[in-house]
């Protein structure tokens, strides 16, 4: 199944109206892997979406619909776009909000060793998912 909810539809629904700079990212050769590994098992078991929720197939289909999804909330390249598309040293941003995936602490750690390192002052807000805002 696949769901079409492009950024235009999600503000406004789900998404508030900010400017929003989405960046492409290739996964790593592992993460690749790894993610075409479960993209087969996940169609093997296909036939589970229709099943009962407490049906081991329907179960086991979740679980790596979830296994999967946590390899792209956790791309090894993301930290290295979000180092490229921060401006120079000393630049102003103001009102900024960085999202990051609560599925792997270390990257929230690198985040912050990056903002750091740019000397831009932050504060992390712990809500539903891990929020980095710039002041």
């Amino acid at each position: 199944m696949v769901y079409d909810f492009p950024l235009d539809k999600a503000i406004g629904k789900c998404l508030v109206p900010f400017d929003y700079y989405a960046h492409i990212i290739n996964l790593t050769a592992e993460e690749e892997d790894n993610f075409y590994e479960l993209t087969q098992k996940i169609r093997r078991l296909s036939f589970a979406v229709n099943a009962s929720k407490d049906s081991i197939e329907f179960q086991n289909w979740s679980r790596l619909c979830i296994k999967r999804r946590k390899i792209i909330e956790t791309a090894e390249n993301k930290i290295f776009s979000f180092e490229r598309c921060l401006p120079s040293k000393g630049s102003n941003i103001t009102n900024t909000l960085v999202f990051c995936s609560d599925k792997q602490p270390e990257q929230l750690e690198l985040i912050n060793d990056i903002l750091n390192k740019n000397m831009l002052i932050f504060i992390r807000l712990p809500v539903m998912k891990p929020l980095i805002t710039l002041l």
